[in-house]
């Protein structure tokens, strides 16, 4: 039973629940999954440092494993493609193809991005420093 001092909490907690759900609503099979979107967002970000798997999770904070699967699959579904570096035969680096480009412009942050963009200053601000203390504060533990 949630005490009335923490319903608040609660339904904040709630509210955070909803827009991640939002953003993840397509989940059966053969569709993109929350991890994929990020894969294809972080090497869209970063084309220029030539990303390669090891990077990649390194980056979006997961271990190699569940990349290199997601990104198996994103190459077999036409969206990545990968290269041999010319500096390290071990890595290949890992680009988006036209396929995988065009799929970005479906990507459900965008939906979210335009709630953002509403929202007058001030509070957006506010939403920003909250949001980061939520991050770094769950980062800490």
């Amino acid at each position: 039973m949630i005490q009335n001092s923490s319903r608040r909490f609660y339904a904040a907690a709630q509210l955070i629940e909803k827009i991640s759900q939002k953003l993840n609503r397509a989940r059966g099979p053969g569709e993109m999954q929350p991890l994929q979107w990020s894969i294809l967002r972080c090497i869209s970000r970063h084309e220029d440092a030539a990303p390669h798997l090891l990077w990649i999770a390194d980056y979006l904070g997961l271990t190699h494993a569940p990349v290199s699967r997601a990104v198996s699959t994103l190459i077999k579904r036409g969206f990545l493609t990968q290269s041999a570096s010319a500096h390290d035969k071990r890595k290949r680096h890992i680009e988006l193809t036209v396929a995988g480009k065009i799929q970005l412009e479906e990507d459900p942050l965008q939906q979210l991005v335009i709630k953002l963009r509403n929202i007058d200053e001030p509070d957006f601000n506010g939403l920003i420093r909250t949001l980061e203390k939520l991050v770094l504060k769950n980062d800490e533990k």
